[in-house]
């Protein structure tokens, strides 16, 4: 990934929503798409598909009641087209920086 691709994540401990934002990220190669995940205790939750624009940002809204506790990690992965319920693919993004 190039140094500059980053992201921002916001979520509100009692909200059930969340946010994360890209930016400068390269196409994701064939095969696979952005998909940005966060972790609570002993899970981890999809909080979707991103597909950046041609600059390379994407912004991600997600809905759940899991997204009402704050996160443990935060991450964006490369994975295939196929659902999982955990992040399987390449990392991307993490945090905390692993």
């Amino acid at each position: 990934m190039p140094n500059a691709a980053n992201g921002t994540y916001w979520g509100r401990v009692g909200t059930d929503v969340a946010v994360l934002t890209l930016s400068d990220l390269p196409p994701a190669p064939e095969g696979v798409r952005y998909r940005g995940w966060v972790h609570h205790a002993d899970r981890w939750t999809s909080i979707g598909v991103a597909s950046p624009d041609a600059a390379g940002s994407a912004r991600l809204i997600a809905e759940s009641a899991d997204l009402a506790f704050a996160p443990d990690a935060i991450r964006v992965s490369l994975e295939p087209y196929d659902v999982s319920q955990v992040p399987l693919g390449a990392s991307v993004l993490t945090w905390p920086d692993h």
